[in-house]
């Protein structure tokens, strides 16, 4: 987010023109502001079939896919620094 509120200092100071970035800065704002509505609205219309998959699988259940989203996470982070390495 902090990003977000430093990309017209950093395009001023690029010297970027003004109607380029006019026109990029509503598009990622639209982009923006277009992911996460439709995020909020698919969990929202979701959110009774999310509550009973927590509710039947329980405490357990969340931690194995918490831990299992961790696992996957940090394979990919070691493959792809892997693959930088390899490049060098």
């Amino acid at each position: 987010m902090v990003l977000r509120q430093l990309n017209g200092i950093v395009a001023g100071s690029l010297g970027m023109h003004w109607l380029r970035f006019l026109l990029f800065n509503a598009l990622g704002a639209a982009l923006w502001v277009g992911f996460w509505g439709t995020l909020a609205m698919v969990l929202g219309s979701h959110l009774s079939e999310f509550m009973g998959t927590v509710r039947h699988f329980g405490t357990a259940g969340i931690i194995v896919l918490v831990l299992a989203a961790i696992g996957l996470l940090a394979w990919w982070w070691f493959r792809r620094e892997a693959k930088a390495n390899n490049k060098q």
